[in-house]
């Protein structure tokens, strides 16, 4: 059965005159009357079969189902939720691209606190590009973000110490309101940073996620190493279930797996015959 607000792609394939097409439609579930259903298709002539992630759906519906392009991003975490491991980049390279981003002539410093604020905070780029100075808030532990995720729904995410008084400093020298954005450009202004820093400092950028998002699995990897709390990072990412938040406990572990088979040696140094 599908719940309500699920995601299925529909493989369709049509012809107009001399050229042939496959076009892929993404749908929400909107249930029936509103309760969740078992959502069953019938659309004669339309070639294809509906897929709800990699689970074949049988071909004929009652209920309602509507066009989403908006939801992209829901689909492909989706996606990233099945597949094995996360795809990320470690502090090291992290550190690179930060160096190379600081280097753009005006722009340099910006752009270098953007990608740290992205990887720190595990941000998506919308959130990162609304967070202002107000929205930094001190507690007695350390400092923490308000945020607006998915759905409009705000959260706290925390910040390193280290980078906030980054953040103050840069405010404080632009003269930045409190209301003032720290990084008023665009989406795909975001995009051109990271990948011009990227291709600067050598760095290729996983298959399978964005040059962007990569920055949040990044982060998410880098603190779960470090406190090794899945439930903390859940809370963290905000994910409303904790199935995405087991691919990454899944990559920590074969990271140290792997670390740990490389610490084995046989001795080989006498030669093999």
């Amino acid at each position: 059965p599908l719940e309500t607000g699920s995601y299925l792609r529909w493989w369709r394939s049509f012809s107009g005159g001399s050229a042939y097409t496959k076009e892929a439609l993404l749908y929400r579930w909107d249930g029936l009357d509103g309760v969740s259903a078992t959502p069953s298709f019938d659309r004669p002539g339309v070639a294809g079969t509906p897929q709800l992630s990699s689970v074949d759906l049988p071909v004929s519906w009652s209920g309602s189902m509507t066009l989403d392009r908006r939801n992209l991003p829901a689909i492909r975490e989706g996606e990233l939720a099945a597949s094995a491991t996360i795809p990320h980049l470690d502090i090291p390279a992290v550190r690179r691209l930060i160096d190379a981003a600081r280097t753009a002539p005006q722009t340099g410093e910006r752009n270098a606190l953007l990608i740290a604020v992205l990887f720190d905070g595990c941000l998506r780029v919308s959130e990162a590009l609304q967070l202002r100075p107000l929205d930094l808030v001190q507690s007695e532990i350390g400092w923490a973000a308000r945020v607006v995720g998915k759905g409009r729904k705000s959260g706290m995410v925390a910040l390193s110490n280290s980078l906030v008084g980054q953040l103050h400093a840069y405010a404080y020298r632009l003269a930045l309101s409190m209301d003032d954005r720290f990084f008023p450009v665009s989406r795909g202004r975001v995009h051109q940073i990271v990948t011009e820093a990227a291709d600067s400092a050598g760095i290729s950028i996983p298959d399978h996620v964005g040059a962007v998002h990569v920055l949040r699995h990044s982060g998410a990897i880098a603190r779960l190493e470090q406190n090794g709390n899945p439930k903390a990072l859940q809370d963290h990412l905000r994910h409303s279930s904790a199935r995405m938040t087991l691919r990454y406990l899944k990559t920590v572990s074969a990271k140290r797996s792997l670390e740990i088979q490389q610490g084995v040696d046989f001795g080989w140094e006498a030669g093999l015959v």
